[in-house]
């Protein structure tokens, strides 16, 4: 079952099947306003398992400099993170912790160093993996490009943290 989030109590949002959550209920669940926030909506959510998050890059998301015009390979990283922990903030039992990007490994990025040009939406496939007696966690994640989903713009694994609040 598809569900948007696992406490309507949290975030004043129903349990239900709707696909798309915007910003605003991303604004309430991630500590970060932009130009850090770099999830835009979710997608898809179902309660700790997997998470779809969406980030369309706009002028204020690229660098400058070389590479100018496109999200940096930093942001693209930083964005799977913040997806993942939008994921994790919403298992039972965990509503109150403060989930903490700590760390990555076994990360590719994309082999002919392709990031994601400005005008594009990338798309975060965040799966969890494991969760270790609610303080780590690790999840997989995959980013791809929504007009060509062949294009992989990165892929591994994410460890997280969890702070109580």
């Amino acid at each position: 079952m598809l569900c948007l989030w696992s406490s309507s109590r949290l975030l004043g949002v129903a349990c239900r099947g709707v696909s798309t959550v915007g910003s605003q209920v991303v604004w309430r669940t991630l500590a970060h306003r932009p130009p850090f926030l770099l999830v835009d909506a979710v997608e898809e959510h179902e309660i700790g398992v997997a998470l779809r998050g969406v980030k369309h890059v706009v002028a204020s998301d690229v660098e400058d400099g070389a590479g100018a015009g496109v999200l940096s390979a930093a942001k693209t990283l930083e964005g799977a993170g913040q997806s993942a922990c939008i994921l994790v903030k919403h298992i039972d039992g965990l509503e109150d912790s403060l989930p903490v990007f700590a760390g990555f490994q076994n990360i590719v990025y994309h082999p002919n160093g392709k990031l994601p040009p400005l005008g594009s939406t990338v798309v975060y496939d965040i799966v969890l993996e494991t969760i270790k007696g609610a303080r780590f966690g690790l999840v997989s994640a995959t980013v791809t490009d929504a007009a060509d989903p062949a294009t992989v713009y990165l892929s591994g694994q994410l460890q997280f943290g969890f702070l109580r609040t």
